[in-house]
Formats: C-alpha cells, structure tokens, sequence
C-alpha cells in the first residue's frame, strides 16, 4: 500500500459511514463501498497563479514559464505518486 491508497472503504448512508472493509475485501467485491478511507487527509496540489508567477519573475509567454511547468509537473510526480 502507498501514502497515497486508503486504508479501508466506507459504504455510507445519508453522510454516515454504516461499515468498513479492508482494501483486499474491496479488491474481491466493491459492492456498495464507496468511499475511501485515508489515515491523513489528502491534500490538492495548489499552484502559483499567473499574477504571483509575474511577481517571481516567471512570465507565461517566455522560456521561465516552460521551466516553471517542467518543474511543476515533477513535483506534482514526487508528490502525488
């Protein structure tokens, strides 16, 4: 299992969790289980917007911006799988 794989699933009824399974239980039959389960929350990737890009001096018609998306794109690799 990886950080980023839940540690169970949730089968849920109206906003309340009625029963967990393991992942190998879910791998067999997902059924009604639905809803991962993580030990920490899971984070979205947030970027920089173009305005605080600018302010970095990274504009996004020049060469800076293809460096800042290639060093983006790594990251958002390294951190999310």
């Amino acid at each position: 299992m990886t950080k980023d794989e839940p540690v169970a699933w949730g089968m849920e009824k109206n906003g309340v969790i009625l029963d967990v399974i393991c992942p190998a239980e879910h791998e067999r039959e997902e059924g009604e289980y639905t809803i991962p389960l993580y030990t920490t929350p899971q984070r979205t990737w947030v970027g920089l917007t173009k305005m605080e890009l600018v302010k970095c001096g990274v504009f996004p018609w020049g060469n800076s911006y293809q460096l800042y998306q290639a060093i983006e794109s790594k990251l958002k690799e390294k951190n999310h799988g």
